[in-house]
């Protein structure tokens, strides 16, 4: 009996889905789409705190799936551009779960959207505090589960204080799914990757992945990475990496584990191939406060803590050998979203010699990358070709070409049987320099 009563429900429900989707399009229809688009803008406004216009209209569809087409999507930017546009946003929903009560997304699609990031003259980002919290929203913030997501013909920019462009992504597509708490999915991206004169790149990237959300927790697996294209005055034959597992924690730590890269680049006649592996980076967020910042971080800022343990590259041998140079290295690096760089240390050994370091990449200085190294010892004989061999004499003034700065002290430097104590070189885009106390061994 119970069983004859359930199933004379399912087409009541059916019938009442329909006449309510029936009576939205008539109200669509008949008030010109007018109250629809002020619907979306009212919903979306309660989410977010910048001001949201929606230009173009909104069309309700029923077939194949009922859904909604909203056209024209404008998010206010903190001047006279906006920091969002969205060309159109199609949604289209699961109509069993609308039966009971819920909502489940069975795609999602953003088409033609031009998204602005803006540092401002103290720091922020634009987009820093879109979103409003739950309470304010009148939400339980619970999340809405998304069978497919497609993002196409997208452009995001990221732009200086000064109104410069710093980097952009550019024909970007992205297609990830399902996405919802304790579900399994993959994604795929390509874009075209281009950034500002301080350190010129146009690359053509790729990425995909296998992934799972899982109580505030996000783990991807078979993470794989691609480039090619040009950076400084290389030519990218081949920039490849692959990672196991790269999980997000509860607390916003980032911890990646086993991973392997490789890196072929060619600059006229020259070419360098580059390859190594990483057995764990660890990546977390410093918060400061407003009476008192942690170190490198604006005032209320949050900065990002990186740190690398068992990391490896392989060299070509300087000395023509088969085998390669290995270098094994750790580093660490703090980046304040709010500040313009980079900065970190570094340490490590090849052969008997052990270095360490510090570092900075600050794109608005000239050169935007500096190094200082320090050596115990270094034995140039051990990397350089033999005599017969007959090389043409290294030109040391292609170091103005790169945009880099490098200061290397060296505690014992042995080369053609004589040794130089505390020797230093430097390398700038002016003359070279040099500076050594030198006796024979």
């Amino acid at each position: 009996m119970n069983g004859s009563i359930r199933a004379r429900r399912v087409p009541v429900f059916f019938a009442l889905f329909l006449a309510l989707a029936a009576i939205v399009i008539a109200a669509g229809v008949r008030l010109g789409g007018e109250w629809l688009r002020a619907e979306f803008e009212r919903r979306l406004q309660a989410r977010v705190v910048p001001a949201v216009h929606v230009d173009g209209p909104v069309r309700v569809r029923l077939w194949p799936a009922p859904g909604l087409v909203v056209n024209g999507i404008r998010v206010a930017g903190d001047g006279e551009a906006d920091a969002l546009e969205i060309r159109a946003l199609a949604v289209e929903l699961e109509p069993a779960p609308l039966l009971h009560g819920r909502v489940v997304l069975a795609s999602l699609t953003l088409e033609g959207a031009d998204i602005v990031l803006r540092r401002g003259d103290e720091g922020h980002w634009n987009l820093a505090g879109w979103l409003r919290p739950d309470a304010a929203a009148g939400g339980d913030g619970a999340a809405v589960p998304i069978g497919r997501l497609v993002v196409a013909n997208t452009a995001l920019r990221l732009v200086g204080a000064r109104g410069e462009l710093l980097a952009e992504l550019s024909d970007l597509r992205l297609t990830a799914g399902p996405l919802a708490p304790g579900m399994a999915g993959t994604f795929e991206l390509h874009a075209r990757a281009t950034s500002g004169a301080a350190f010129a790149a146009d690359l053509r990237i790729a990425s995909g992945g296998d992934y799972r959300f899982d109580e505030g927790a996000a783990t991807v697996e078979n993470l794989s990475f691609s480039a090619q294209g040009s950076a400084a005055q290389w030519r990218v034959e081949r920039g490849e990496a692959h990672v196991a597992q790269l999980r997000r924690e509860r607390d916003g730590t980032v911890r990646l584990g086993d991973s392997r890269f490789a890196l072929d680049l060619a600059a006229g006649e020259s070419a360098l191939a580059v390859q190594g592996s990483l057995a764990t980076l660890e990546m977390a967020a410093v918060s400061g406060t407003a009476g008192r910042a942690a170190a490198g971080t604006a005032p209320g800022g949050t900065a990002i803590d990186v740190s690398i343990a068992g990391g490896t590259v392989e060299l070509p041998h300087p000395g023509g050998e088969p085998a390669p140079l290995k270098v094994s290295f750790s580093c660490d690096l703090r980046f304040d979203p709010a500040g313009s760089s980079v900065r970190g240390t570094v340490a490590g050994s090849f052969d008997d010699s052990r270095f360490d370091g510090r570092w900075r990449f600050e794109p608005d200085a000239v050169p935007p990358l500096g190094v200082a190294l320090s050596l115990d010892r270094l034995n140039l004989d051990r990397y350089l070709p033999p005599p017969d061999a007959e090389p043409a004499p290294a030109d040391m003034t292609g170091w103005r070409n790169w945009p880099v700065e490098a200061d290397l002290r060296v505690g014992r430097l042995m080369v053609g049987g004589l040794v130089s104590e505390n020797a230093r070189l430097r390398l700038t885009d002016r003359p070279v320099s040099a500076n050594t106390a030198t006796g024979a061994r």
